[in-house]
């Protein structure tokens, strides 16, 4: 089961959400501030700060590169994955 935590407005969320589309790759999509509170999410990834979050069951993968690389064997040609918790 595949888990994407992230936030409207975010293109690496908009990024790892239309590459899974696209791969016809099932996951379930929390949002911030609809599906949980900033609050909720610093207590339950204290160390992470940015978007998207990817969880494969229940194993922390990263950000929507890091997702793309493992899923695809390829390596992404952007320099970070993320957006800031704002």
């Amino acid at each position: 089961m595949i888990r994407v935590f992230g936030r409207f407005g975010c293109h690496y969320t908009k990024k790892l959400r239309n590459y899974l589309h696209d791969n016809d790759i099932s996951y379930q999509y929390y949002q911030l501030n609809e599906d949980f509170s900033r609050e909720e999410f610093y207590e339950l990834y204290p160390d992470h700060r940015t978007f998207p979050l990817v969880k494969v069951d229940d194993k922390y993968i990263g950000g929507c590169d890091d997702y793309i690389e493992m899923h695809s064997g390829k390596p992404t040609a952007s320099e970070g994955d993320y957006c800031e918790i704002s």
